[in-house]
This record gives C-alpha cells, sequence and structure tokens, in this order.
C-alpha cells in the first residue's frame, strides 16, 4: 500500500507542478486583470459542475466498489448525468449571466458564459468516468483522468499559443477537455468493458445512488462554497487584479491538500468495503497512519511556505508579492484539514451523508453571512481569514463524528 501510496503521491506532484505552472503562466500571459476574470468563471464552473454531478461523485465509487457491477448501471448513471449537466449548461447559456450581473459587476464575464455551459458538460462526464474507476480500485486511471490529462494539454497548447483573455484561455481549456473525457472513455472500456446501452435495468440502479445522491449534492455545493464563493463575492467589492492575486493564493494552498486527495483515491474502496464488514478495528488502524502521515506532511508544507515562499514568489514576479500573506493564512486551514486525515472521506464512505450534510448546510451558512458582513469592510484579508477557518472547522466537526459514529472512540 505505501509503495503504491509514495508512486500515487509522485504523480500527484507532477500533476501538482503541471497546474500550478498552468495558473502562474496564464496569469503572466493574459495579465491580473484577464486572470482575474478568468478565476471568476472558473469558481462559477465548479459551482456548476458540483450541481450538474448531483453529488454523485462519492455515491458512484462507494457504489462500484461495494457491488458487482454491469453495464447498465454504468449507462444509467451517465444518461442521468448527461441530462443534468445539459439542464445547468442550457440555465448558465440563457440565464446565468442576467443573473450574475445583479450582484457581480464585471460585465466583461457575459462572452465567457458559451464556455463554461460546454466544459460543465465535459467536466461533469469526465469526472463520473473517473468515479466509477475510483470505486473499482483504480487509482492510477483516476489521478490521471483528474488534471493530468486536461491541464497538460492546457499548459502545451498555452504554452504555443500565448493568450492574452480570458475568453482565448477557456477555449484552450475546452480543447484539453474534451481530449481527457475521449480518454476517460478509452479508459472505462479498457478497464471494464461496459457499453452505453440502455437495458430494462437501468433505471433501478439509477434510484439506487440517487437518494444517498441528493445528500451529497448538499454537501458537495456547501465544501465549494467553502472554498469559492469568497472569490465571488470579491468581484463585486475588489478590483479584478486583487480578485487574481487571491485565486492563485487559494490555488497555491490547495497544493496542501494533495497527500490527501492520494490518501482517499488509494482508501476510499477500502473504507466503504471494511465499514460494511464491521472490521472496525482495521478501520481505526488505518485511519491512524493516515493521520500520523498527513500530519507530518501538513507541518513540514507550512515550514516550507514560511521559509521559502516568499523567495518564490519574488522570483516568479512582483506582481504576485501580495499573496504571500494570503497564502500562509489560506495553508492554515489545509493544515488542520490534513492532520485530521480523511475523516470526510470516511464518515461518507461509511453512509453518513445525513448528518456530514447537517454539519456542511450550517457551516456553509455561518460562512456565506460572514463573508457578506466582512468583505466590503476588510477585502481580500477577510476573505482569506474566514476561507481558511472555516475550512479548518468543517474538518474538526468530521473528525469528532467519525470518531463517535464510526471508529467507536
Amino acid at each position: 500500500m505505501y509503495k503504491r501510496g509514495i508512486f500515487l503521491l509522485l504523480l500527484k506532484c507532477i500533476i501538482l507542478a503541471i497546474t500550478v505552472s498552468f495558473n502562474f503562466l496564464a496569469a503572466k500571459f493574459l495579465g491580473l486583470e484577464q486572470y482575474g476574470l478568468f478565476a471568476i468563471a472558473s469558481s462559477i464552473l465548479l459551482f456548476s459542475v458540483t450541481l450538474s454531478k448531483f453529488g454523485l461523485e462519492q455515491v458512484v465509487t462507494r457504489f462500484f466498489a461495494v457491488n458487482n457491477v454491469s453495464s447498465d448501471a454504468y449507462t444509467g448513471n451517465f444518461l442521468f448525468l448527461l441530462l443534468s449537466s445539459s439542464i445547468v449548461a442550457f440555465f448558465i447559456y440563457f440565464c446565468g449571466s442576467g443573473l450574475l450581473l445583479k450582484f457581480n459587476e464585471q460585465h466583461e464575464l457575459v462572452g465567457l458564459f458559451s464556455f463554461i455551459a460546454v466544459l460543465n458538460v465535459l467536466q461533469t462526464i469526465q469526472a463520473y468516468n473517473a468515479a466509477v474507476l475510483k470505486g473499482l480500485s483504480e487509482a492510477v486511471l483516476y489521478t490521471l483522468l483528474n488534471g493530468f490529462f486536461s491541464f497538460g494539454v492546457a499548459l502545451l497548447i498555452t504554452l504555443i499559443v500565448k493568450p492574452s483573455t480570458a475568453n482565448e484561455l477557456l477555449i484552450i481549456l475546452v480543447c484539453s477537455t474534451v481530449i481527457s473525457c475521449l480518454l476517460s472513455f478509452l479508459a472505462i472500456k479498457a478497464r471494464t468493458k461496459y457499453r452505453l446501452v440502455v437495458f430494462k435495468g437501468t433505471m433501478p440502479h439509477i434510484r439506487t445512488v440517487i437518494g444517498p445522491g441528493f445528500n451529497m449534492l448538499l454537501v458537495s455545493l456547501g465544501a465549494i462554497i467553502t472554498q469559492q464563493s469568497s472569490t465571488l463575492l470579491l468581484g463585486a467589492h475588489v478590483s479584478l487584479e486583487q480578485v487574481a492575486v487571491f485565486a492563485l493564493a487559494l490555488k497555491v494552498s490547495f497544493i496542501m491538500s494533495y497527500p490527501l486527495v492520494v490518501s482517499n483515491t488509494i482508501n476510499s474502496a477500502s473504507f466503504a468495503r471494511l465499514y460494511k464488514e464491521k472490521d472496525i478495528l482495521a478501520l481505526k488502524l488505518l485511519m491512524n497512519d493516515v493521520r500520523k502521515i498527513l500530519s507530518f506532511i501538513a507541518i513540514f508544507g507550512l515550514a516550507l511556505a514560511i521559509l521559502c515562499g516568499e523567495g518564490i514568489l519574488k522570483f516568479l514576479g512582483q506582481e504576485f508579492m501580495p499573496m504571500y500573506e494570503l497564502l500562509l493564512i489560506l495553508m492554515f486551514g489545509q493544515c488542520i484539514n490534513l492532520a485530521t486525515g480523511s475523516s470526510v472521506n470516511l464518515l461518507i464512505m461509511a453512509g453518513f451523508e445525513r448528518i456530514h450534510r447537517r454539519n456542511v448546510l450550517i457551516l456553509t451558512t455561518l460562512n456565506v453571512l460572514t463573508l457578506i458582513i466582512f468583505i466590503p469592510i476588510y477585502g481580500v484579508l477577510a476573505a482569506a481569514i474566514i476561507t481558511s477557518t472555516f475550512i479548518a472547522i468543517k474538518n474538526i466537526v468530521s473528525a469528532f463524528y467519525v470518531n463517535k459514529l464510526v471508529l467507536k472512540l
């Protein structure tokens, strides 16, 4: 398991380097103002994809991990997500710009909504295929489909084309996501022999995951709101350059969560199976190992950011220096995220979506209210402090319920 984990961590580090390079290169080519527009568009896309997936991503992983699944189940969920993502895309294209401009005065966003709508469908389908592979314990394929292909191709095209506007950058993302989506179908075909053919048994399988999926939809929306609502609210109160600096700091702070993503990729199927078998002792041992490793990485990562972060930002360019203070604040929340281990993932894999949903709804409501109150006064500093604080609180609460309900501590 550890060899596999090290390999996946190295793969994630490569994806991380590609993703960070893509974003900083995009900011250099576009300038902070246009990159600020791109950051707002990216936040809208994250919201729309989360809504389109209907919370099925983790539910599908658990479903495929503990059941002997056939083509009709794969097809049923695929068709449901294709329909939901198409409806959301239709709404984005025809209604999104008008609604957003009531709260955000960045009129340049209007021209980006067609690209957001297309990316919404593509990323939803890609995420579904990746979740299926994750449930089938194909951690490497899952990891490759979650950033390596899409951002790798996007980085290559960006280096060649040198985009100067947010529109051009989104076109590049559409092209790279199409390629990644096609590769996800090839991976599914090679691994499972599933066929996109509708069988009579399709509908029962859809109903099996829709119920838990609704709980996870609310949970996923809560997580995205905690992470991304600050970017959208900042767009209404500060300059696009400040939005860009905050968005870059937020993206870089998520570097800290990559080891946790690797852990979840490796262990999600094991969490589901062990809890189904009621092997609580094995679950405790697994979680203790995960928490120790991730806590060490959290301490090391924060120390590295404190010692080297300012120098790295100076090397990248003076325009990125305002990120340093925001980055340290945001990394505090990510340190707590790591130190609590795979608590959120285990709570979900064990079937406690309702409890996690309740916690997320309460904390998300408090988070948004706090942002609405303080962002107009303190700007990006308030956004960073509030976002980091609620990421930390969410994970501490999840760890408490894991210990109480799953591990019986």
